[in-house]
């Protein structure tokens, strides 16, 4: 009886290793080890890496070439938007990280601008195809005329060191 199941045993582990086992898994793609199958994920993947590697890429590039500072980023928008007469102030900080790149934030405080505008100035802020980002907002109703706001925003980028 031992010696039928070790026949058995031996017979089913060459059935499966000549046949194959996609034919075996056919039924669940996810275990389907078909030549055509593999290489499409391999292809997936590798597709995937390309387009990483191209995006860490784009970004290294954005990070060597910051030719313009964030503070003229900053006054150029907010001359398109016509409200460059009411930043009250900007105050620049940076921060190193990892001795590899540098944090630089800049706080901008607008008075007495509508609403419309702060909207769009940050909107265009993020929207320059830049490492720019809004860290902060903080919008509260004008004390001296109630349809006109002050803000509050804090605006990041990196550059390398």
């Amino acid at each position: 009886m031992l010696k039928i199941l070790a026949v058995l045993s031996i017979a089913a582990a060459a059935y499966f290793a000549i046949s194959g086992f996609s034919n075996f898994n056919s039924g669940n793609p996810d275990t389907d080890f078909s030549e055509k199958n593999v290489f499409k994920v391999l292809d997936g993947y590798s597709n995937e890496y390309h387009n990483i590697k191209k995006e860490i890429s784009d970004y290294n590039n954005i990070l060597n070439n910051q030719n313009d500072s964030l503070n003229t980023q900053i006054q150029s928008v907010a001359d398109s938007l016509n409200i460059s007469k009411n930043i009250e102030y900007t105050k620049r900080t940076q921060t190193n990280l990892q001795n590899k790149y540098i944090k630089i934030t800049v706080d901008v405080k607008i008075n007495g601008a509508d609403i419309q505008s702060l909207l769009q100035f940050i909107s265009k802020i993020e929207d320059r195809n830049k490492l720019v980002f809004i860290t902060y907002v903080n919008i509260r109703k004008g004390i001296k005329e109630k349809e006109l706001y002050d803000a509050l925003i804090k605006i990041s980028t990196f550059s390398k060191n």
